[in-house]
């Protein structure tokens, strides 16, 4: 005789397996529900970065780091994302830009270097659409400035001088008289590439890109590749990637360097 009595327990017991099988089967992307708010810290590599001034022509632009690493670059991501049918909207805010002409541009005679930041008391800011599949778009208003210094003086010395500022479509101050749109989409990763710029903190830090604190469904946000911005109002490219550290070849070749000048200088005997 069969003992019918064991036949609820048995599937029971086999749906209990079966379902924590499938639990365990889920891709991860499923199981990580929310990118948490931090800071993307970007560089911008020379020959992808331009910007066309009437009377000036177009300005080849590359990074100028202020750090950490390479970084020239930042972007807020302002809120978590929480991913709803896949998708989700955030605000975000370019915090920082810092960019140096690759060659002197001739303005009046003499060769400046031109440089373009974000201009003072503005924010730049915008919405990022962030989807669980690792693609995201965003559509950012950025109020930029161009500025000018003599060749090799730096930012610090930078001013706003009347040839730019008499040109159209900007204000006294070399701003921008109606603040540009620029659009982006990209590829992005929960885990930093290699060699990237690395800054810790907690859930809730914004200043970290990457949280020590994670939550089995939070997960942090880093580019894949280079992302292109396009400008909807101006003849401008801005192209970034995550910004990286400093190879340690190159730091090595630093050090030495500097040890090198060090014991060179210790060598040197005063005169009698």
């Amino acid at each position: 005789m069969i003992n019918t009595r064991l036949k609820p327990v048995t599937t029971g017991l086999i749906g209990a397996v079966g379902l924590g099988v499938a639990l365990l089967g889920m891709p991860e992307a499923v199981k990580a529900a929310t990118v948490v708010a931090g800071t993307d810290y970007l560089s911008s590599p020379a020959g992808s970065n331009f910007v066309t001034i009437g009377g000036l022509g177009t300005i080849q632009l590359k990074g100028l780091p202020f750090g950490p690493g390479n970084t020239d670059t930042t972007v807020e991501r302002q809120a978590d994302c929480v991913f709803n049918a896949g998708t989700c909207n955030i605000p975000i805010e370019m915090t920082n830009l810092s960019l140096i002409s690759i060659d002197p541009v001739a303005i009046n005679g003499q060769l400046v270097d031109l440089f373009v930041k974000i201009a003072p008391g503005s924010r730049s800011t915008g919405i990022m659409t962030i989807n669980q599949d690792h693609t995201f778009s965003s559509v950012l208003n950025l109020d930029w400035q161009v500025l000018a210094a003599p060749v090799g003086s730096g930012m610090q010395n930078a001013t706003c001088v009347a040839e730019i500022a008499a040109l159209p479509g900007f204000e006294a101050d070399c701003s921008l008289l109606n603040p540009d749109q620029l659009t982006a989409s990209g590829s992005w990763g929960s885990t930093p590439p290699p060699g990237a710029v690395i800054v810790k903190g907690p859930v809730g830090d914004q200043t970290a890109n990457l949280h020590t604190n994670l939550g089995a469904d939070q997960m942090d946000f880093f580019l894949i590749g280079d992302v292109e911005h396009n400008h909807r109002d101006y003849a401008a490219n801005h192209t970034v990637r995550q910004a990286k550290v400093p190879e340690p070849s190159t730091v090595l070749g630093l050090i030495a360097v500097g040890l090198s000048s060090i014991v060179g200088f210790k060598g040197k005997k005063e005169p009698k």
